[in-house]
């Protein structure tokens, strides 16, 4: 560790004059020190993070928040690229710490810079991720209320933010996605348990325009993880039963043959529980075996 104590004052110099920079050129710093419970798996991991706890104690007791808050101010789309990774760790390590950063970052100033950004809000993600990882979601909820005029689409990870907007959105005919293609489904779960909250209509529309989406997404041949997908299914359920059936039977079992095993024959932990996993296994039941005998569903 001493290399690293070495460094920790370069480390918190780099943090004050490049806040949005400096996690993308330290990324496995950051990700191996982040220590989220449910990333810390396993004695080894365990003991680097209390090992590290320390010296990212005094990384951030070194850091001019201030003076960060002000780099990202008067940043760019390019400078905010790592600024969500940052804000992430520090609110996991220190939440005064990351309220003092957020508080310092001034609104007012970037509503001027933004003003061109806010239309599709892809480019202020990793902005708008940064100014809102308390649990209220403050400051970045707020900031995106007040710019919900600007705003013609909205992804999940906005959604999840701020369902306020998203329902104000939806009741324009405005665009909202869950993003399923890319089968983040804990972020799709966020957003629609979210939306359900403040507006239950508003989340089973979305969730029926959604279902060809879903249904893809089910069947792709990239189906590569279903972290999430449990939580997504049961959100889905609760919010429109008949949605989650229709994407259920609109699903072609030879085509999904290869990428279920894992979701319908895996641990008790990774099966689809409840209603719609017993329809998915049920799907299951009709997918030919390779030796073309019978198939039975999965206990």
């Amino acid at each position: 560790m001493t290399m690293l104590d070495a460094a920790a004052p370069a480390i918190s110099r780099l943090l004050t004059d490049k806040p949005g920079e400096t996690p993308n050129n330290l990324f496995q710093f950051f990700l191996a020190t982040i220590g989220d419970e449910e990333e810390v798996a396993g004695e080894i991991r365990a003991s680097f993070i209390e090992a590290t706890t320390p010296l990212v104690h005094r990384i951030i007791d070194s850091t001019l928040w201030p003076q960060a808050a002000e780099a990202v101010t008067h940043g760019n789309t390019r400078s905010w690229q790592g600024v969500h990774i940052l804000a992430h760790w520090l609110h996991n390590h220190d939440p005064a710490a990351y309220a003092e950063f957020v508080s310092h970052i001034d609104l007012n100033y970037l509503d001027t810079s933004t003003s061109a950004l806010w239309e599709k809000l892809e480019s202020l993600h990793p902005l708008l991720i940064a100014l809102s990882c308390a649990p209220d979601r403050e400051p970045g909820r707020s900031w995106i209320v007040a710019h919900a005029d600007e705003i013609n689409t909205m992804p999940a990870w906005a959604i999840a933010i701020s369902p306020e907007t998203a329902s104000t959105l939806n009741n324009k005919g405005q665009h909202l996605s869950l993003d399923l293609s890319g089968a983040f489904w804990g972020r799709a779960a966020e957003a629609l348990q979210a939306l359900a909250d403040v507006d239950r209509p508003a989340a089973a529309s979305l969730l029926q325009r959604s279902r060809t989406e879903l249904t893809q997404a089910l069947s792709s041949s990239q189906f590569y993880s279903s972290e999430g997908l449990a939580m997504f299914l049961q959100v889905a359920d609760a919010c429109d039963t008949h949605a989650t059936n229709s994407a259920f039977a609109a699903l072609d079992p030879a085509v999904v043959e290869e990428s279920w095993p894992t979701l319908l024959e895996g641990t008790q932990h990774q099966r689809v529980p409840g209603a719609v996993g017993d329809a998915a296994r049920q799907l299951s039941s009709q997918i030919p075996p390779p030796d073309g005998s019978a198939a039975s569903a999965p206990a």
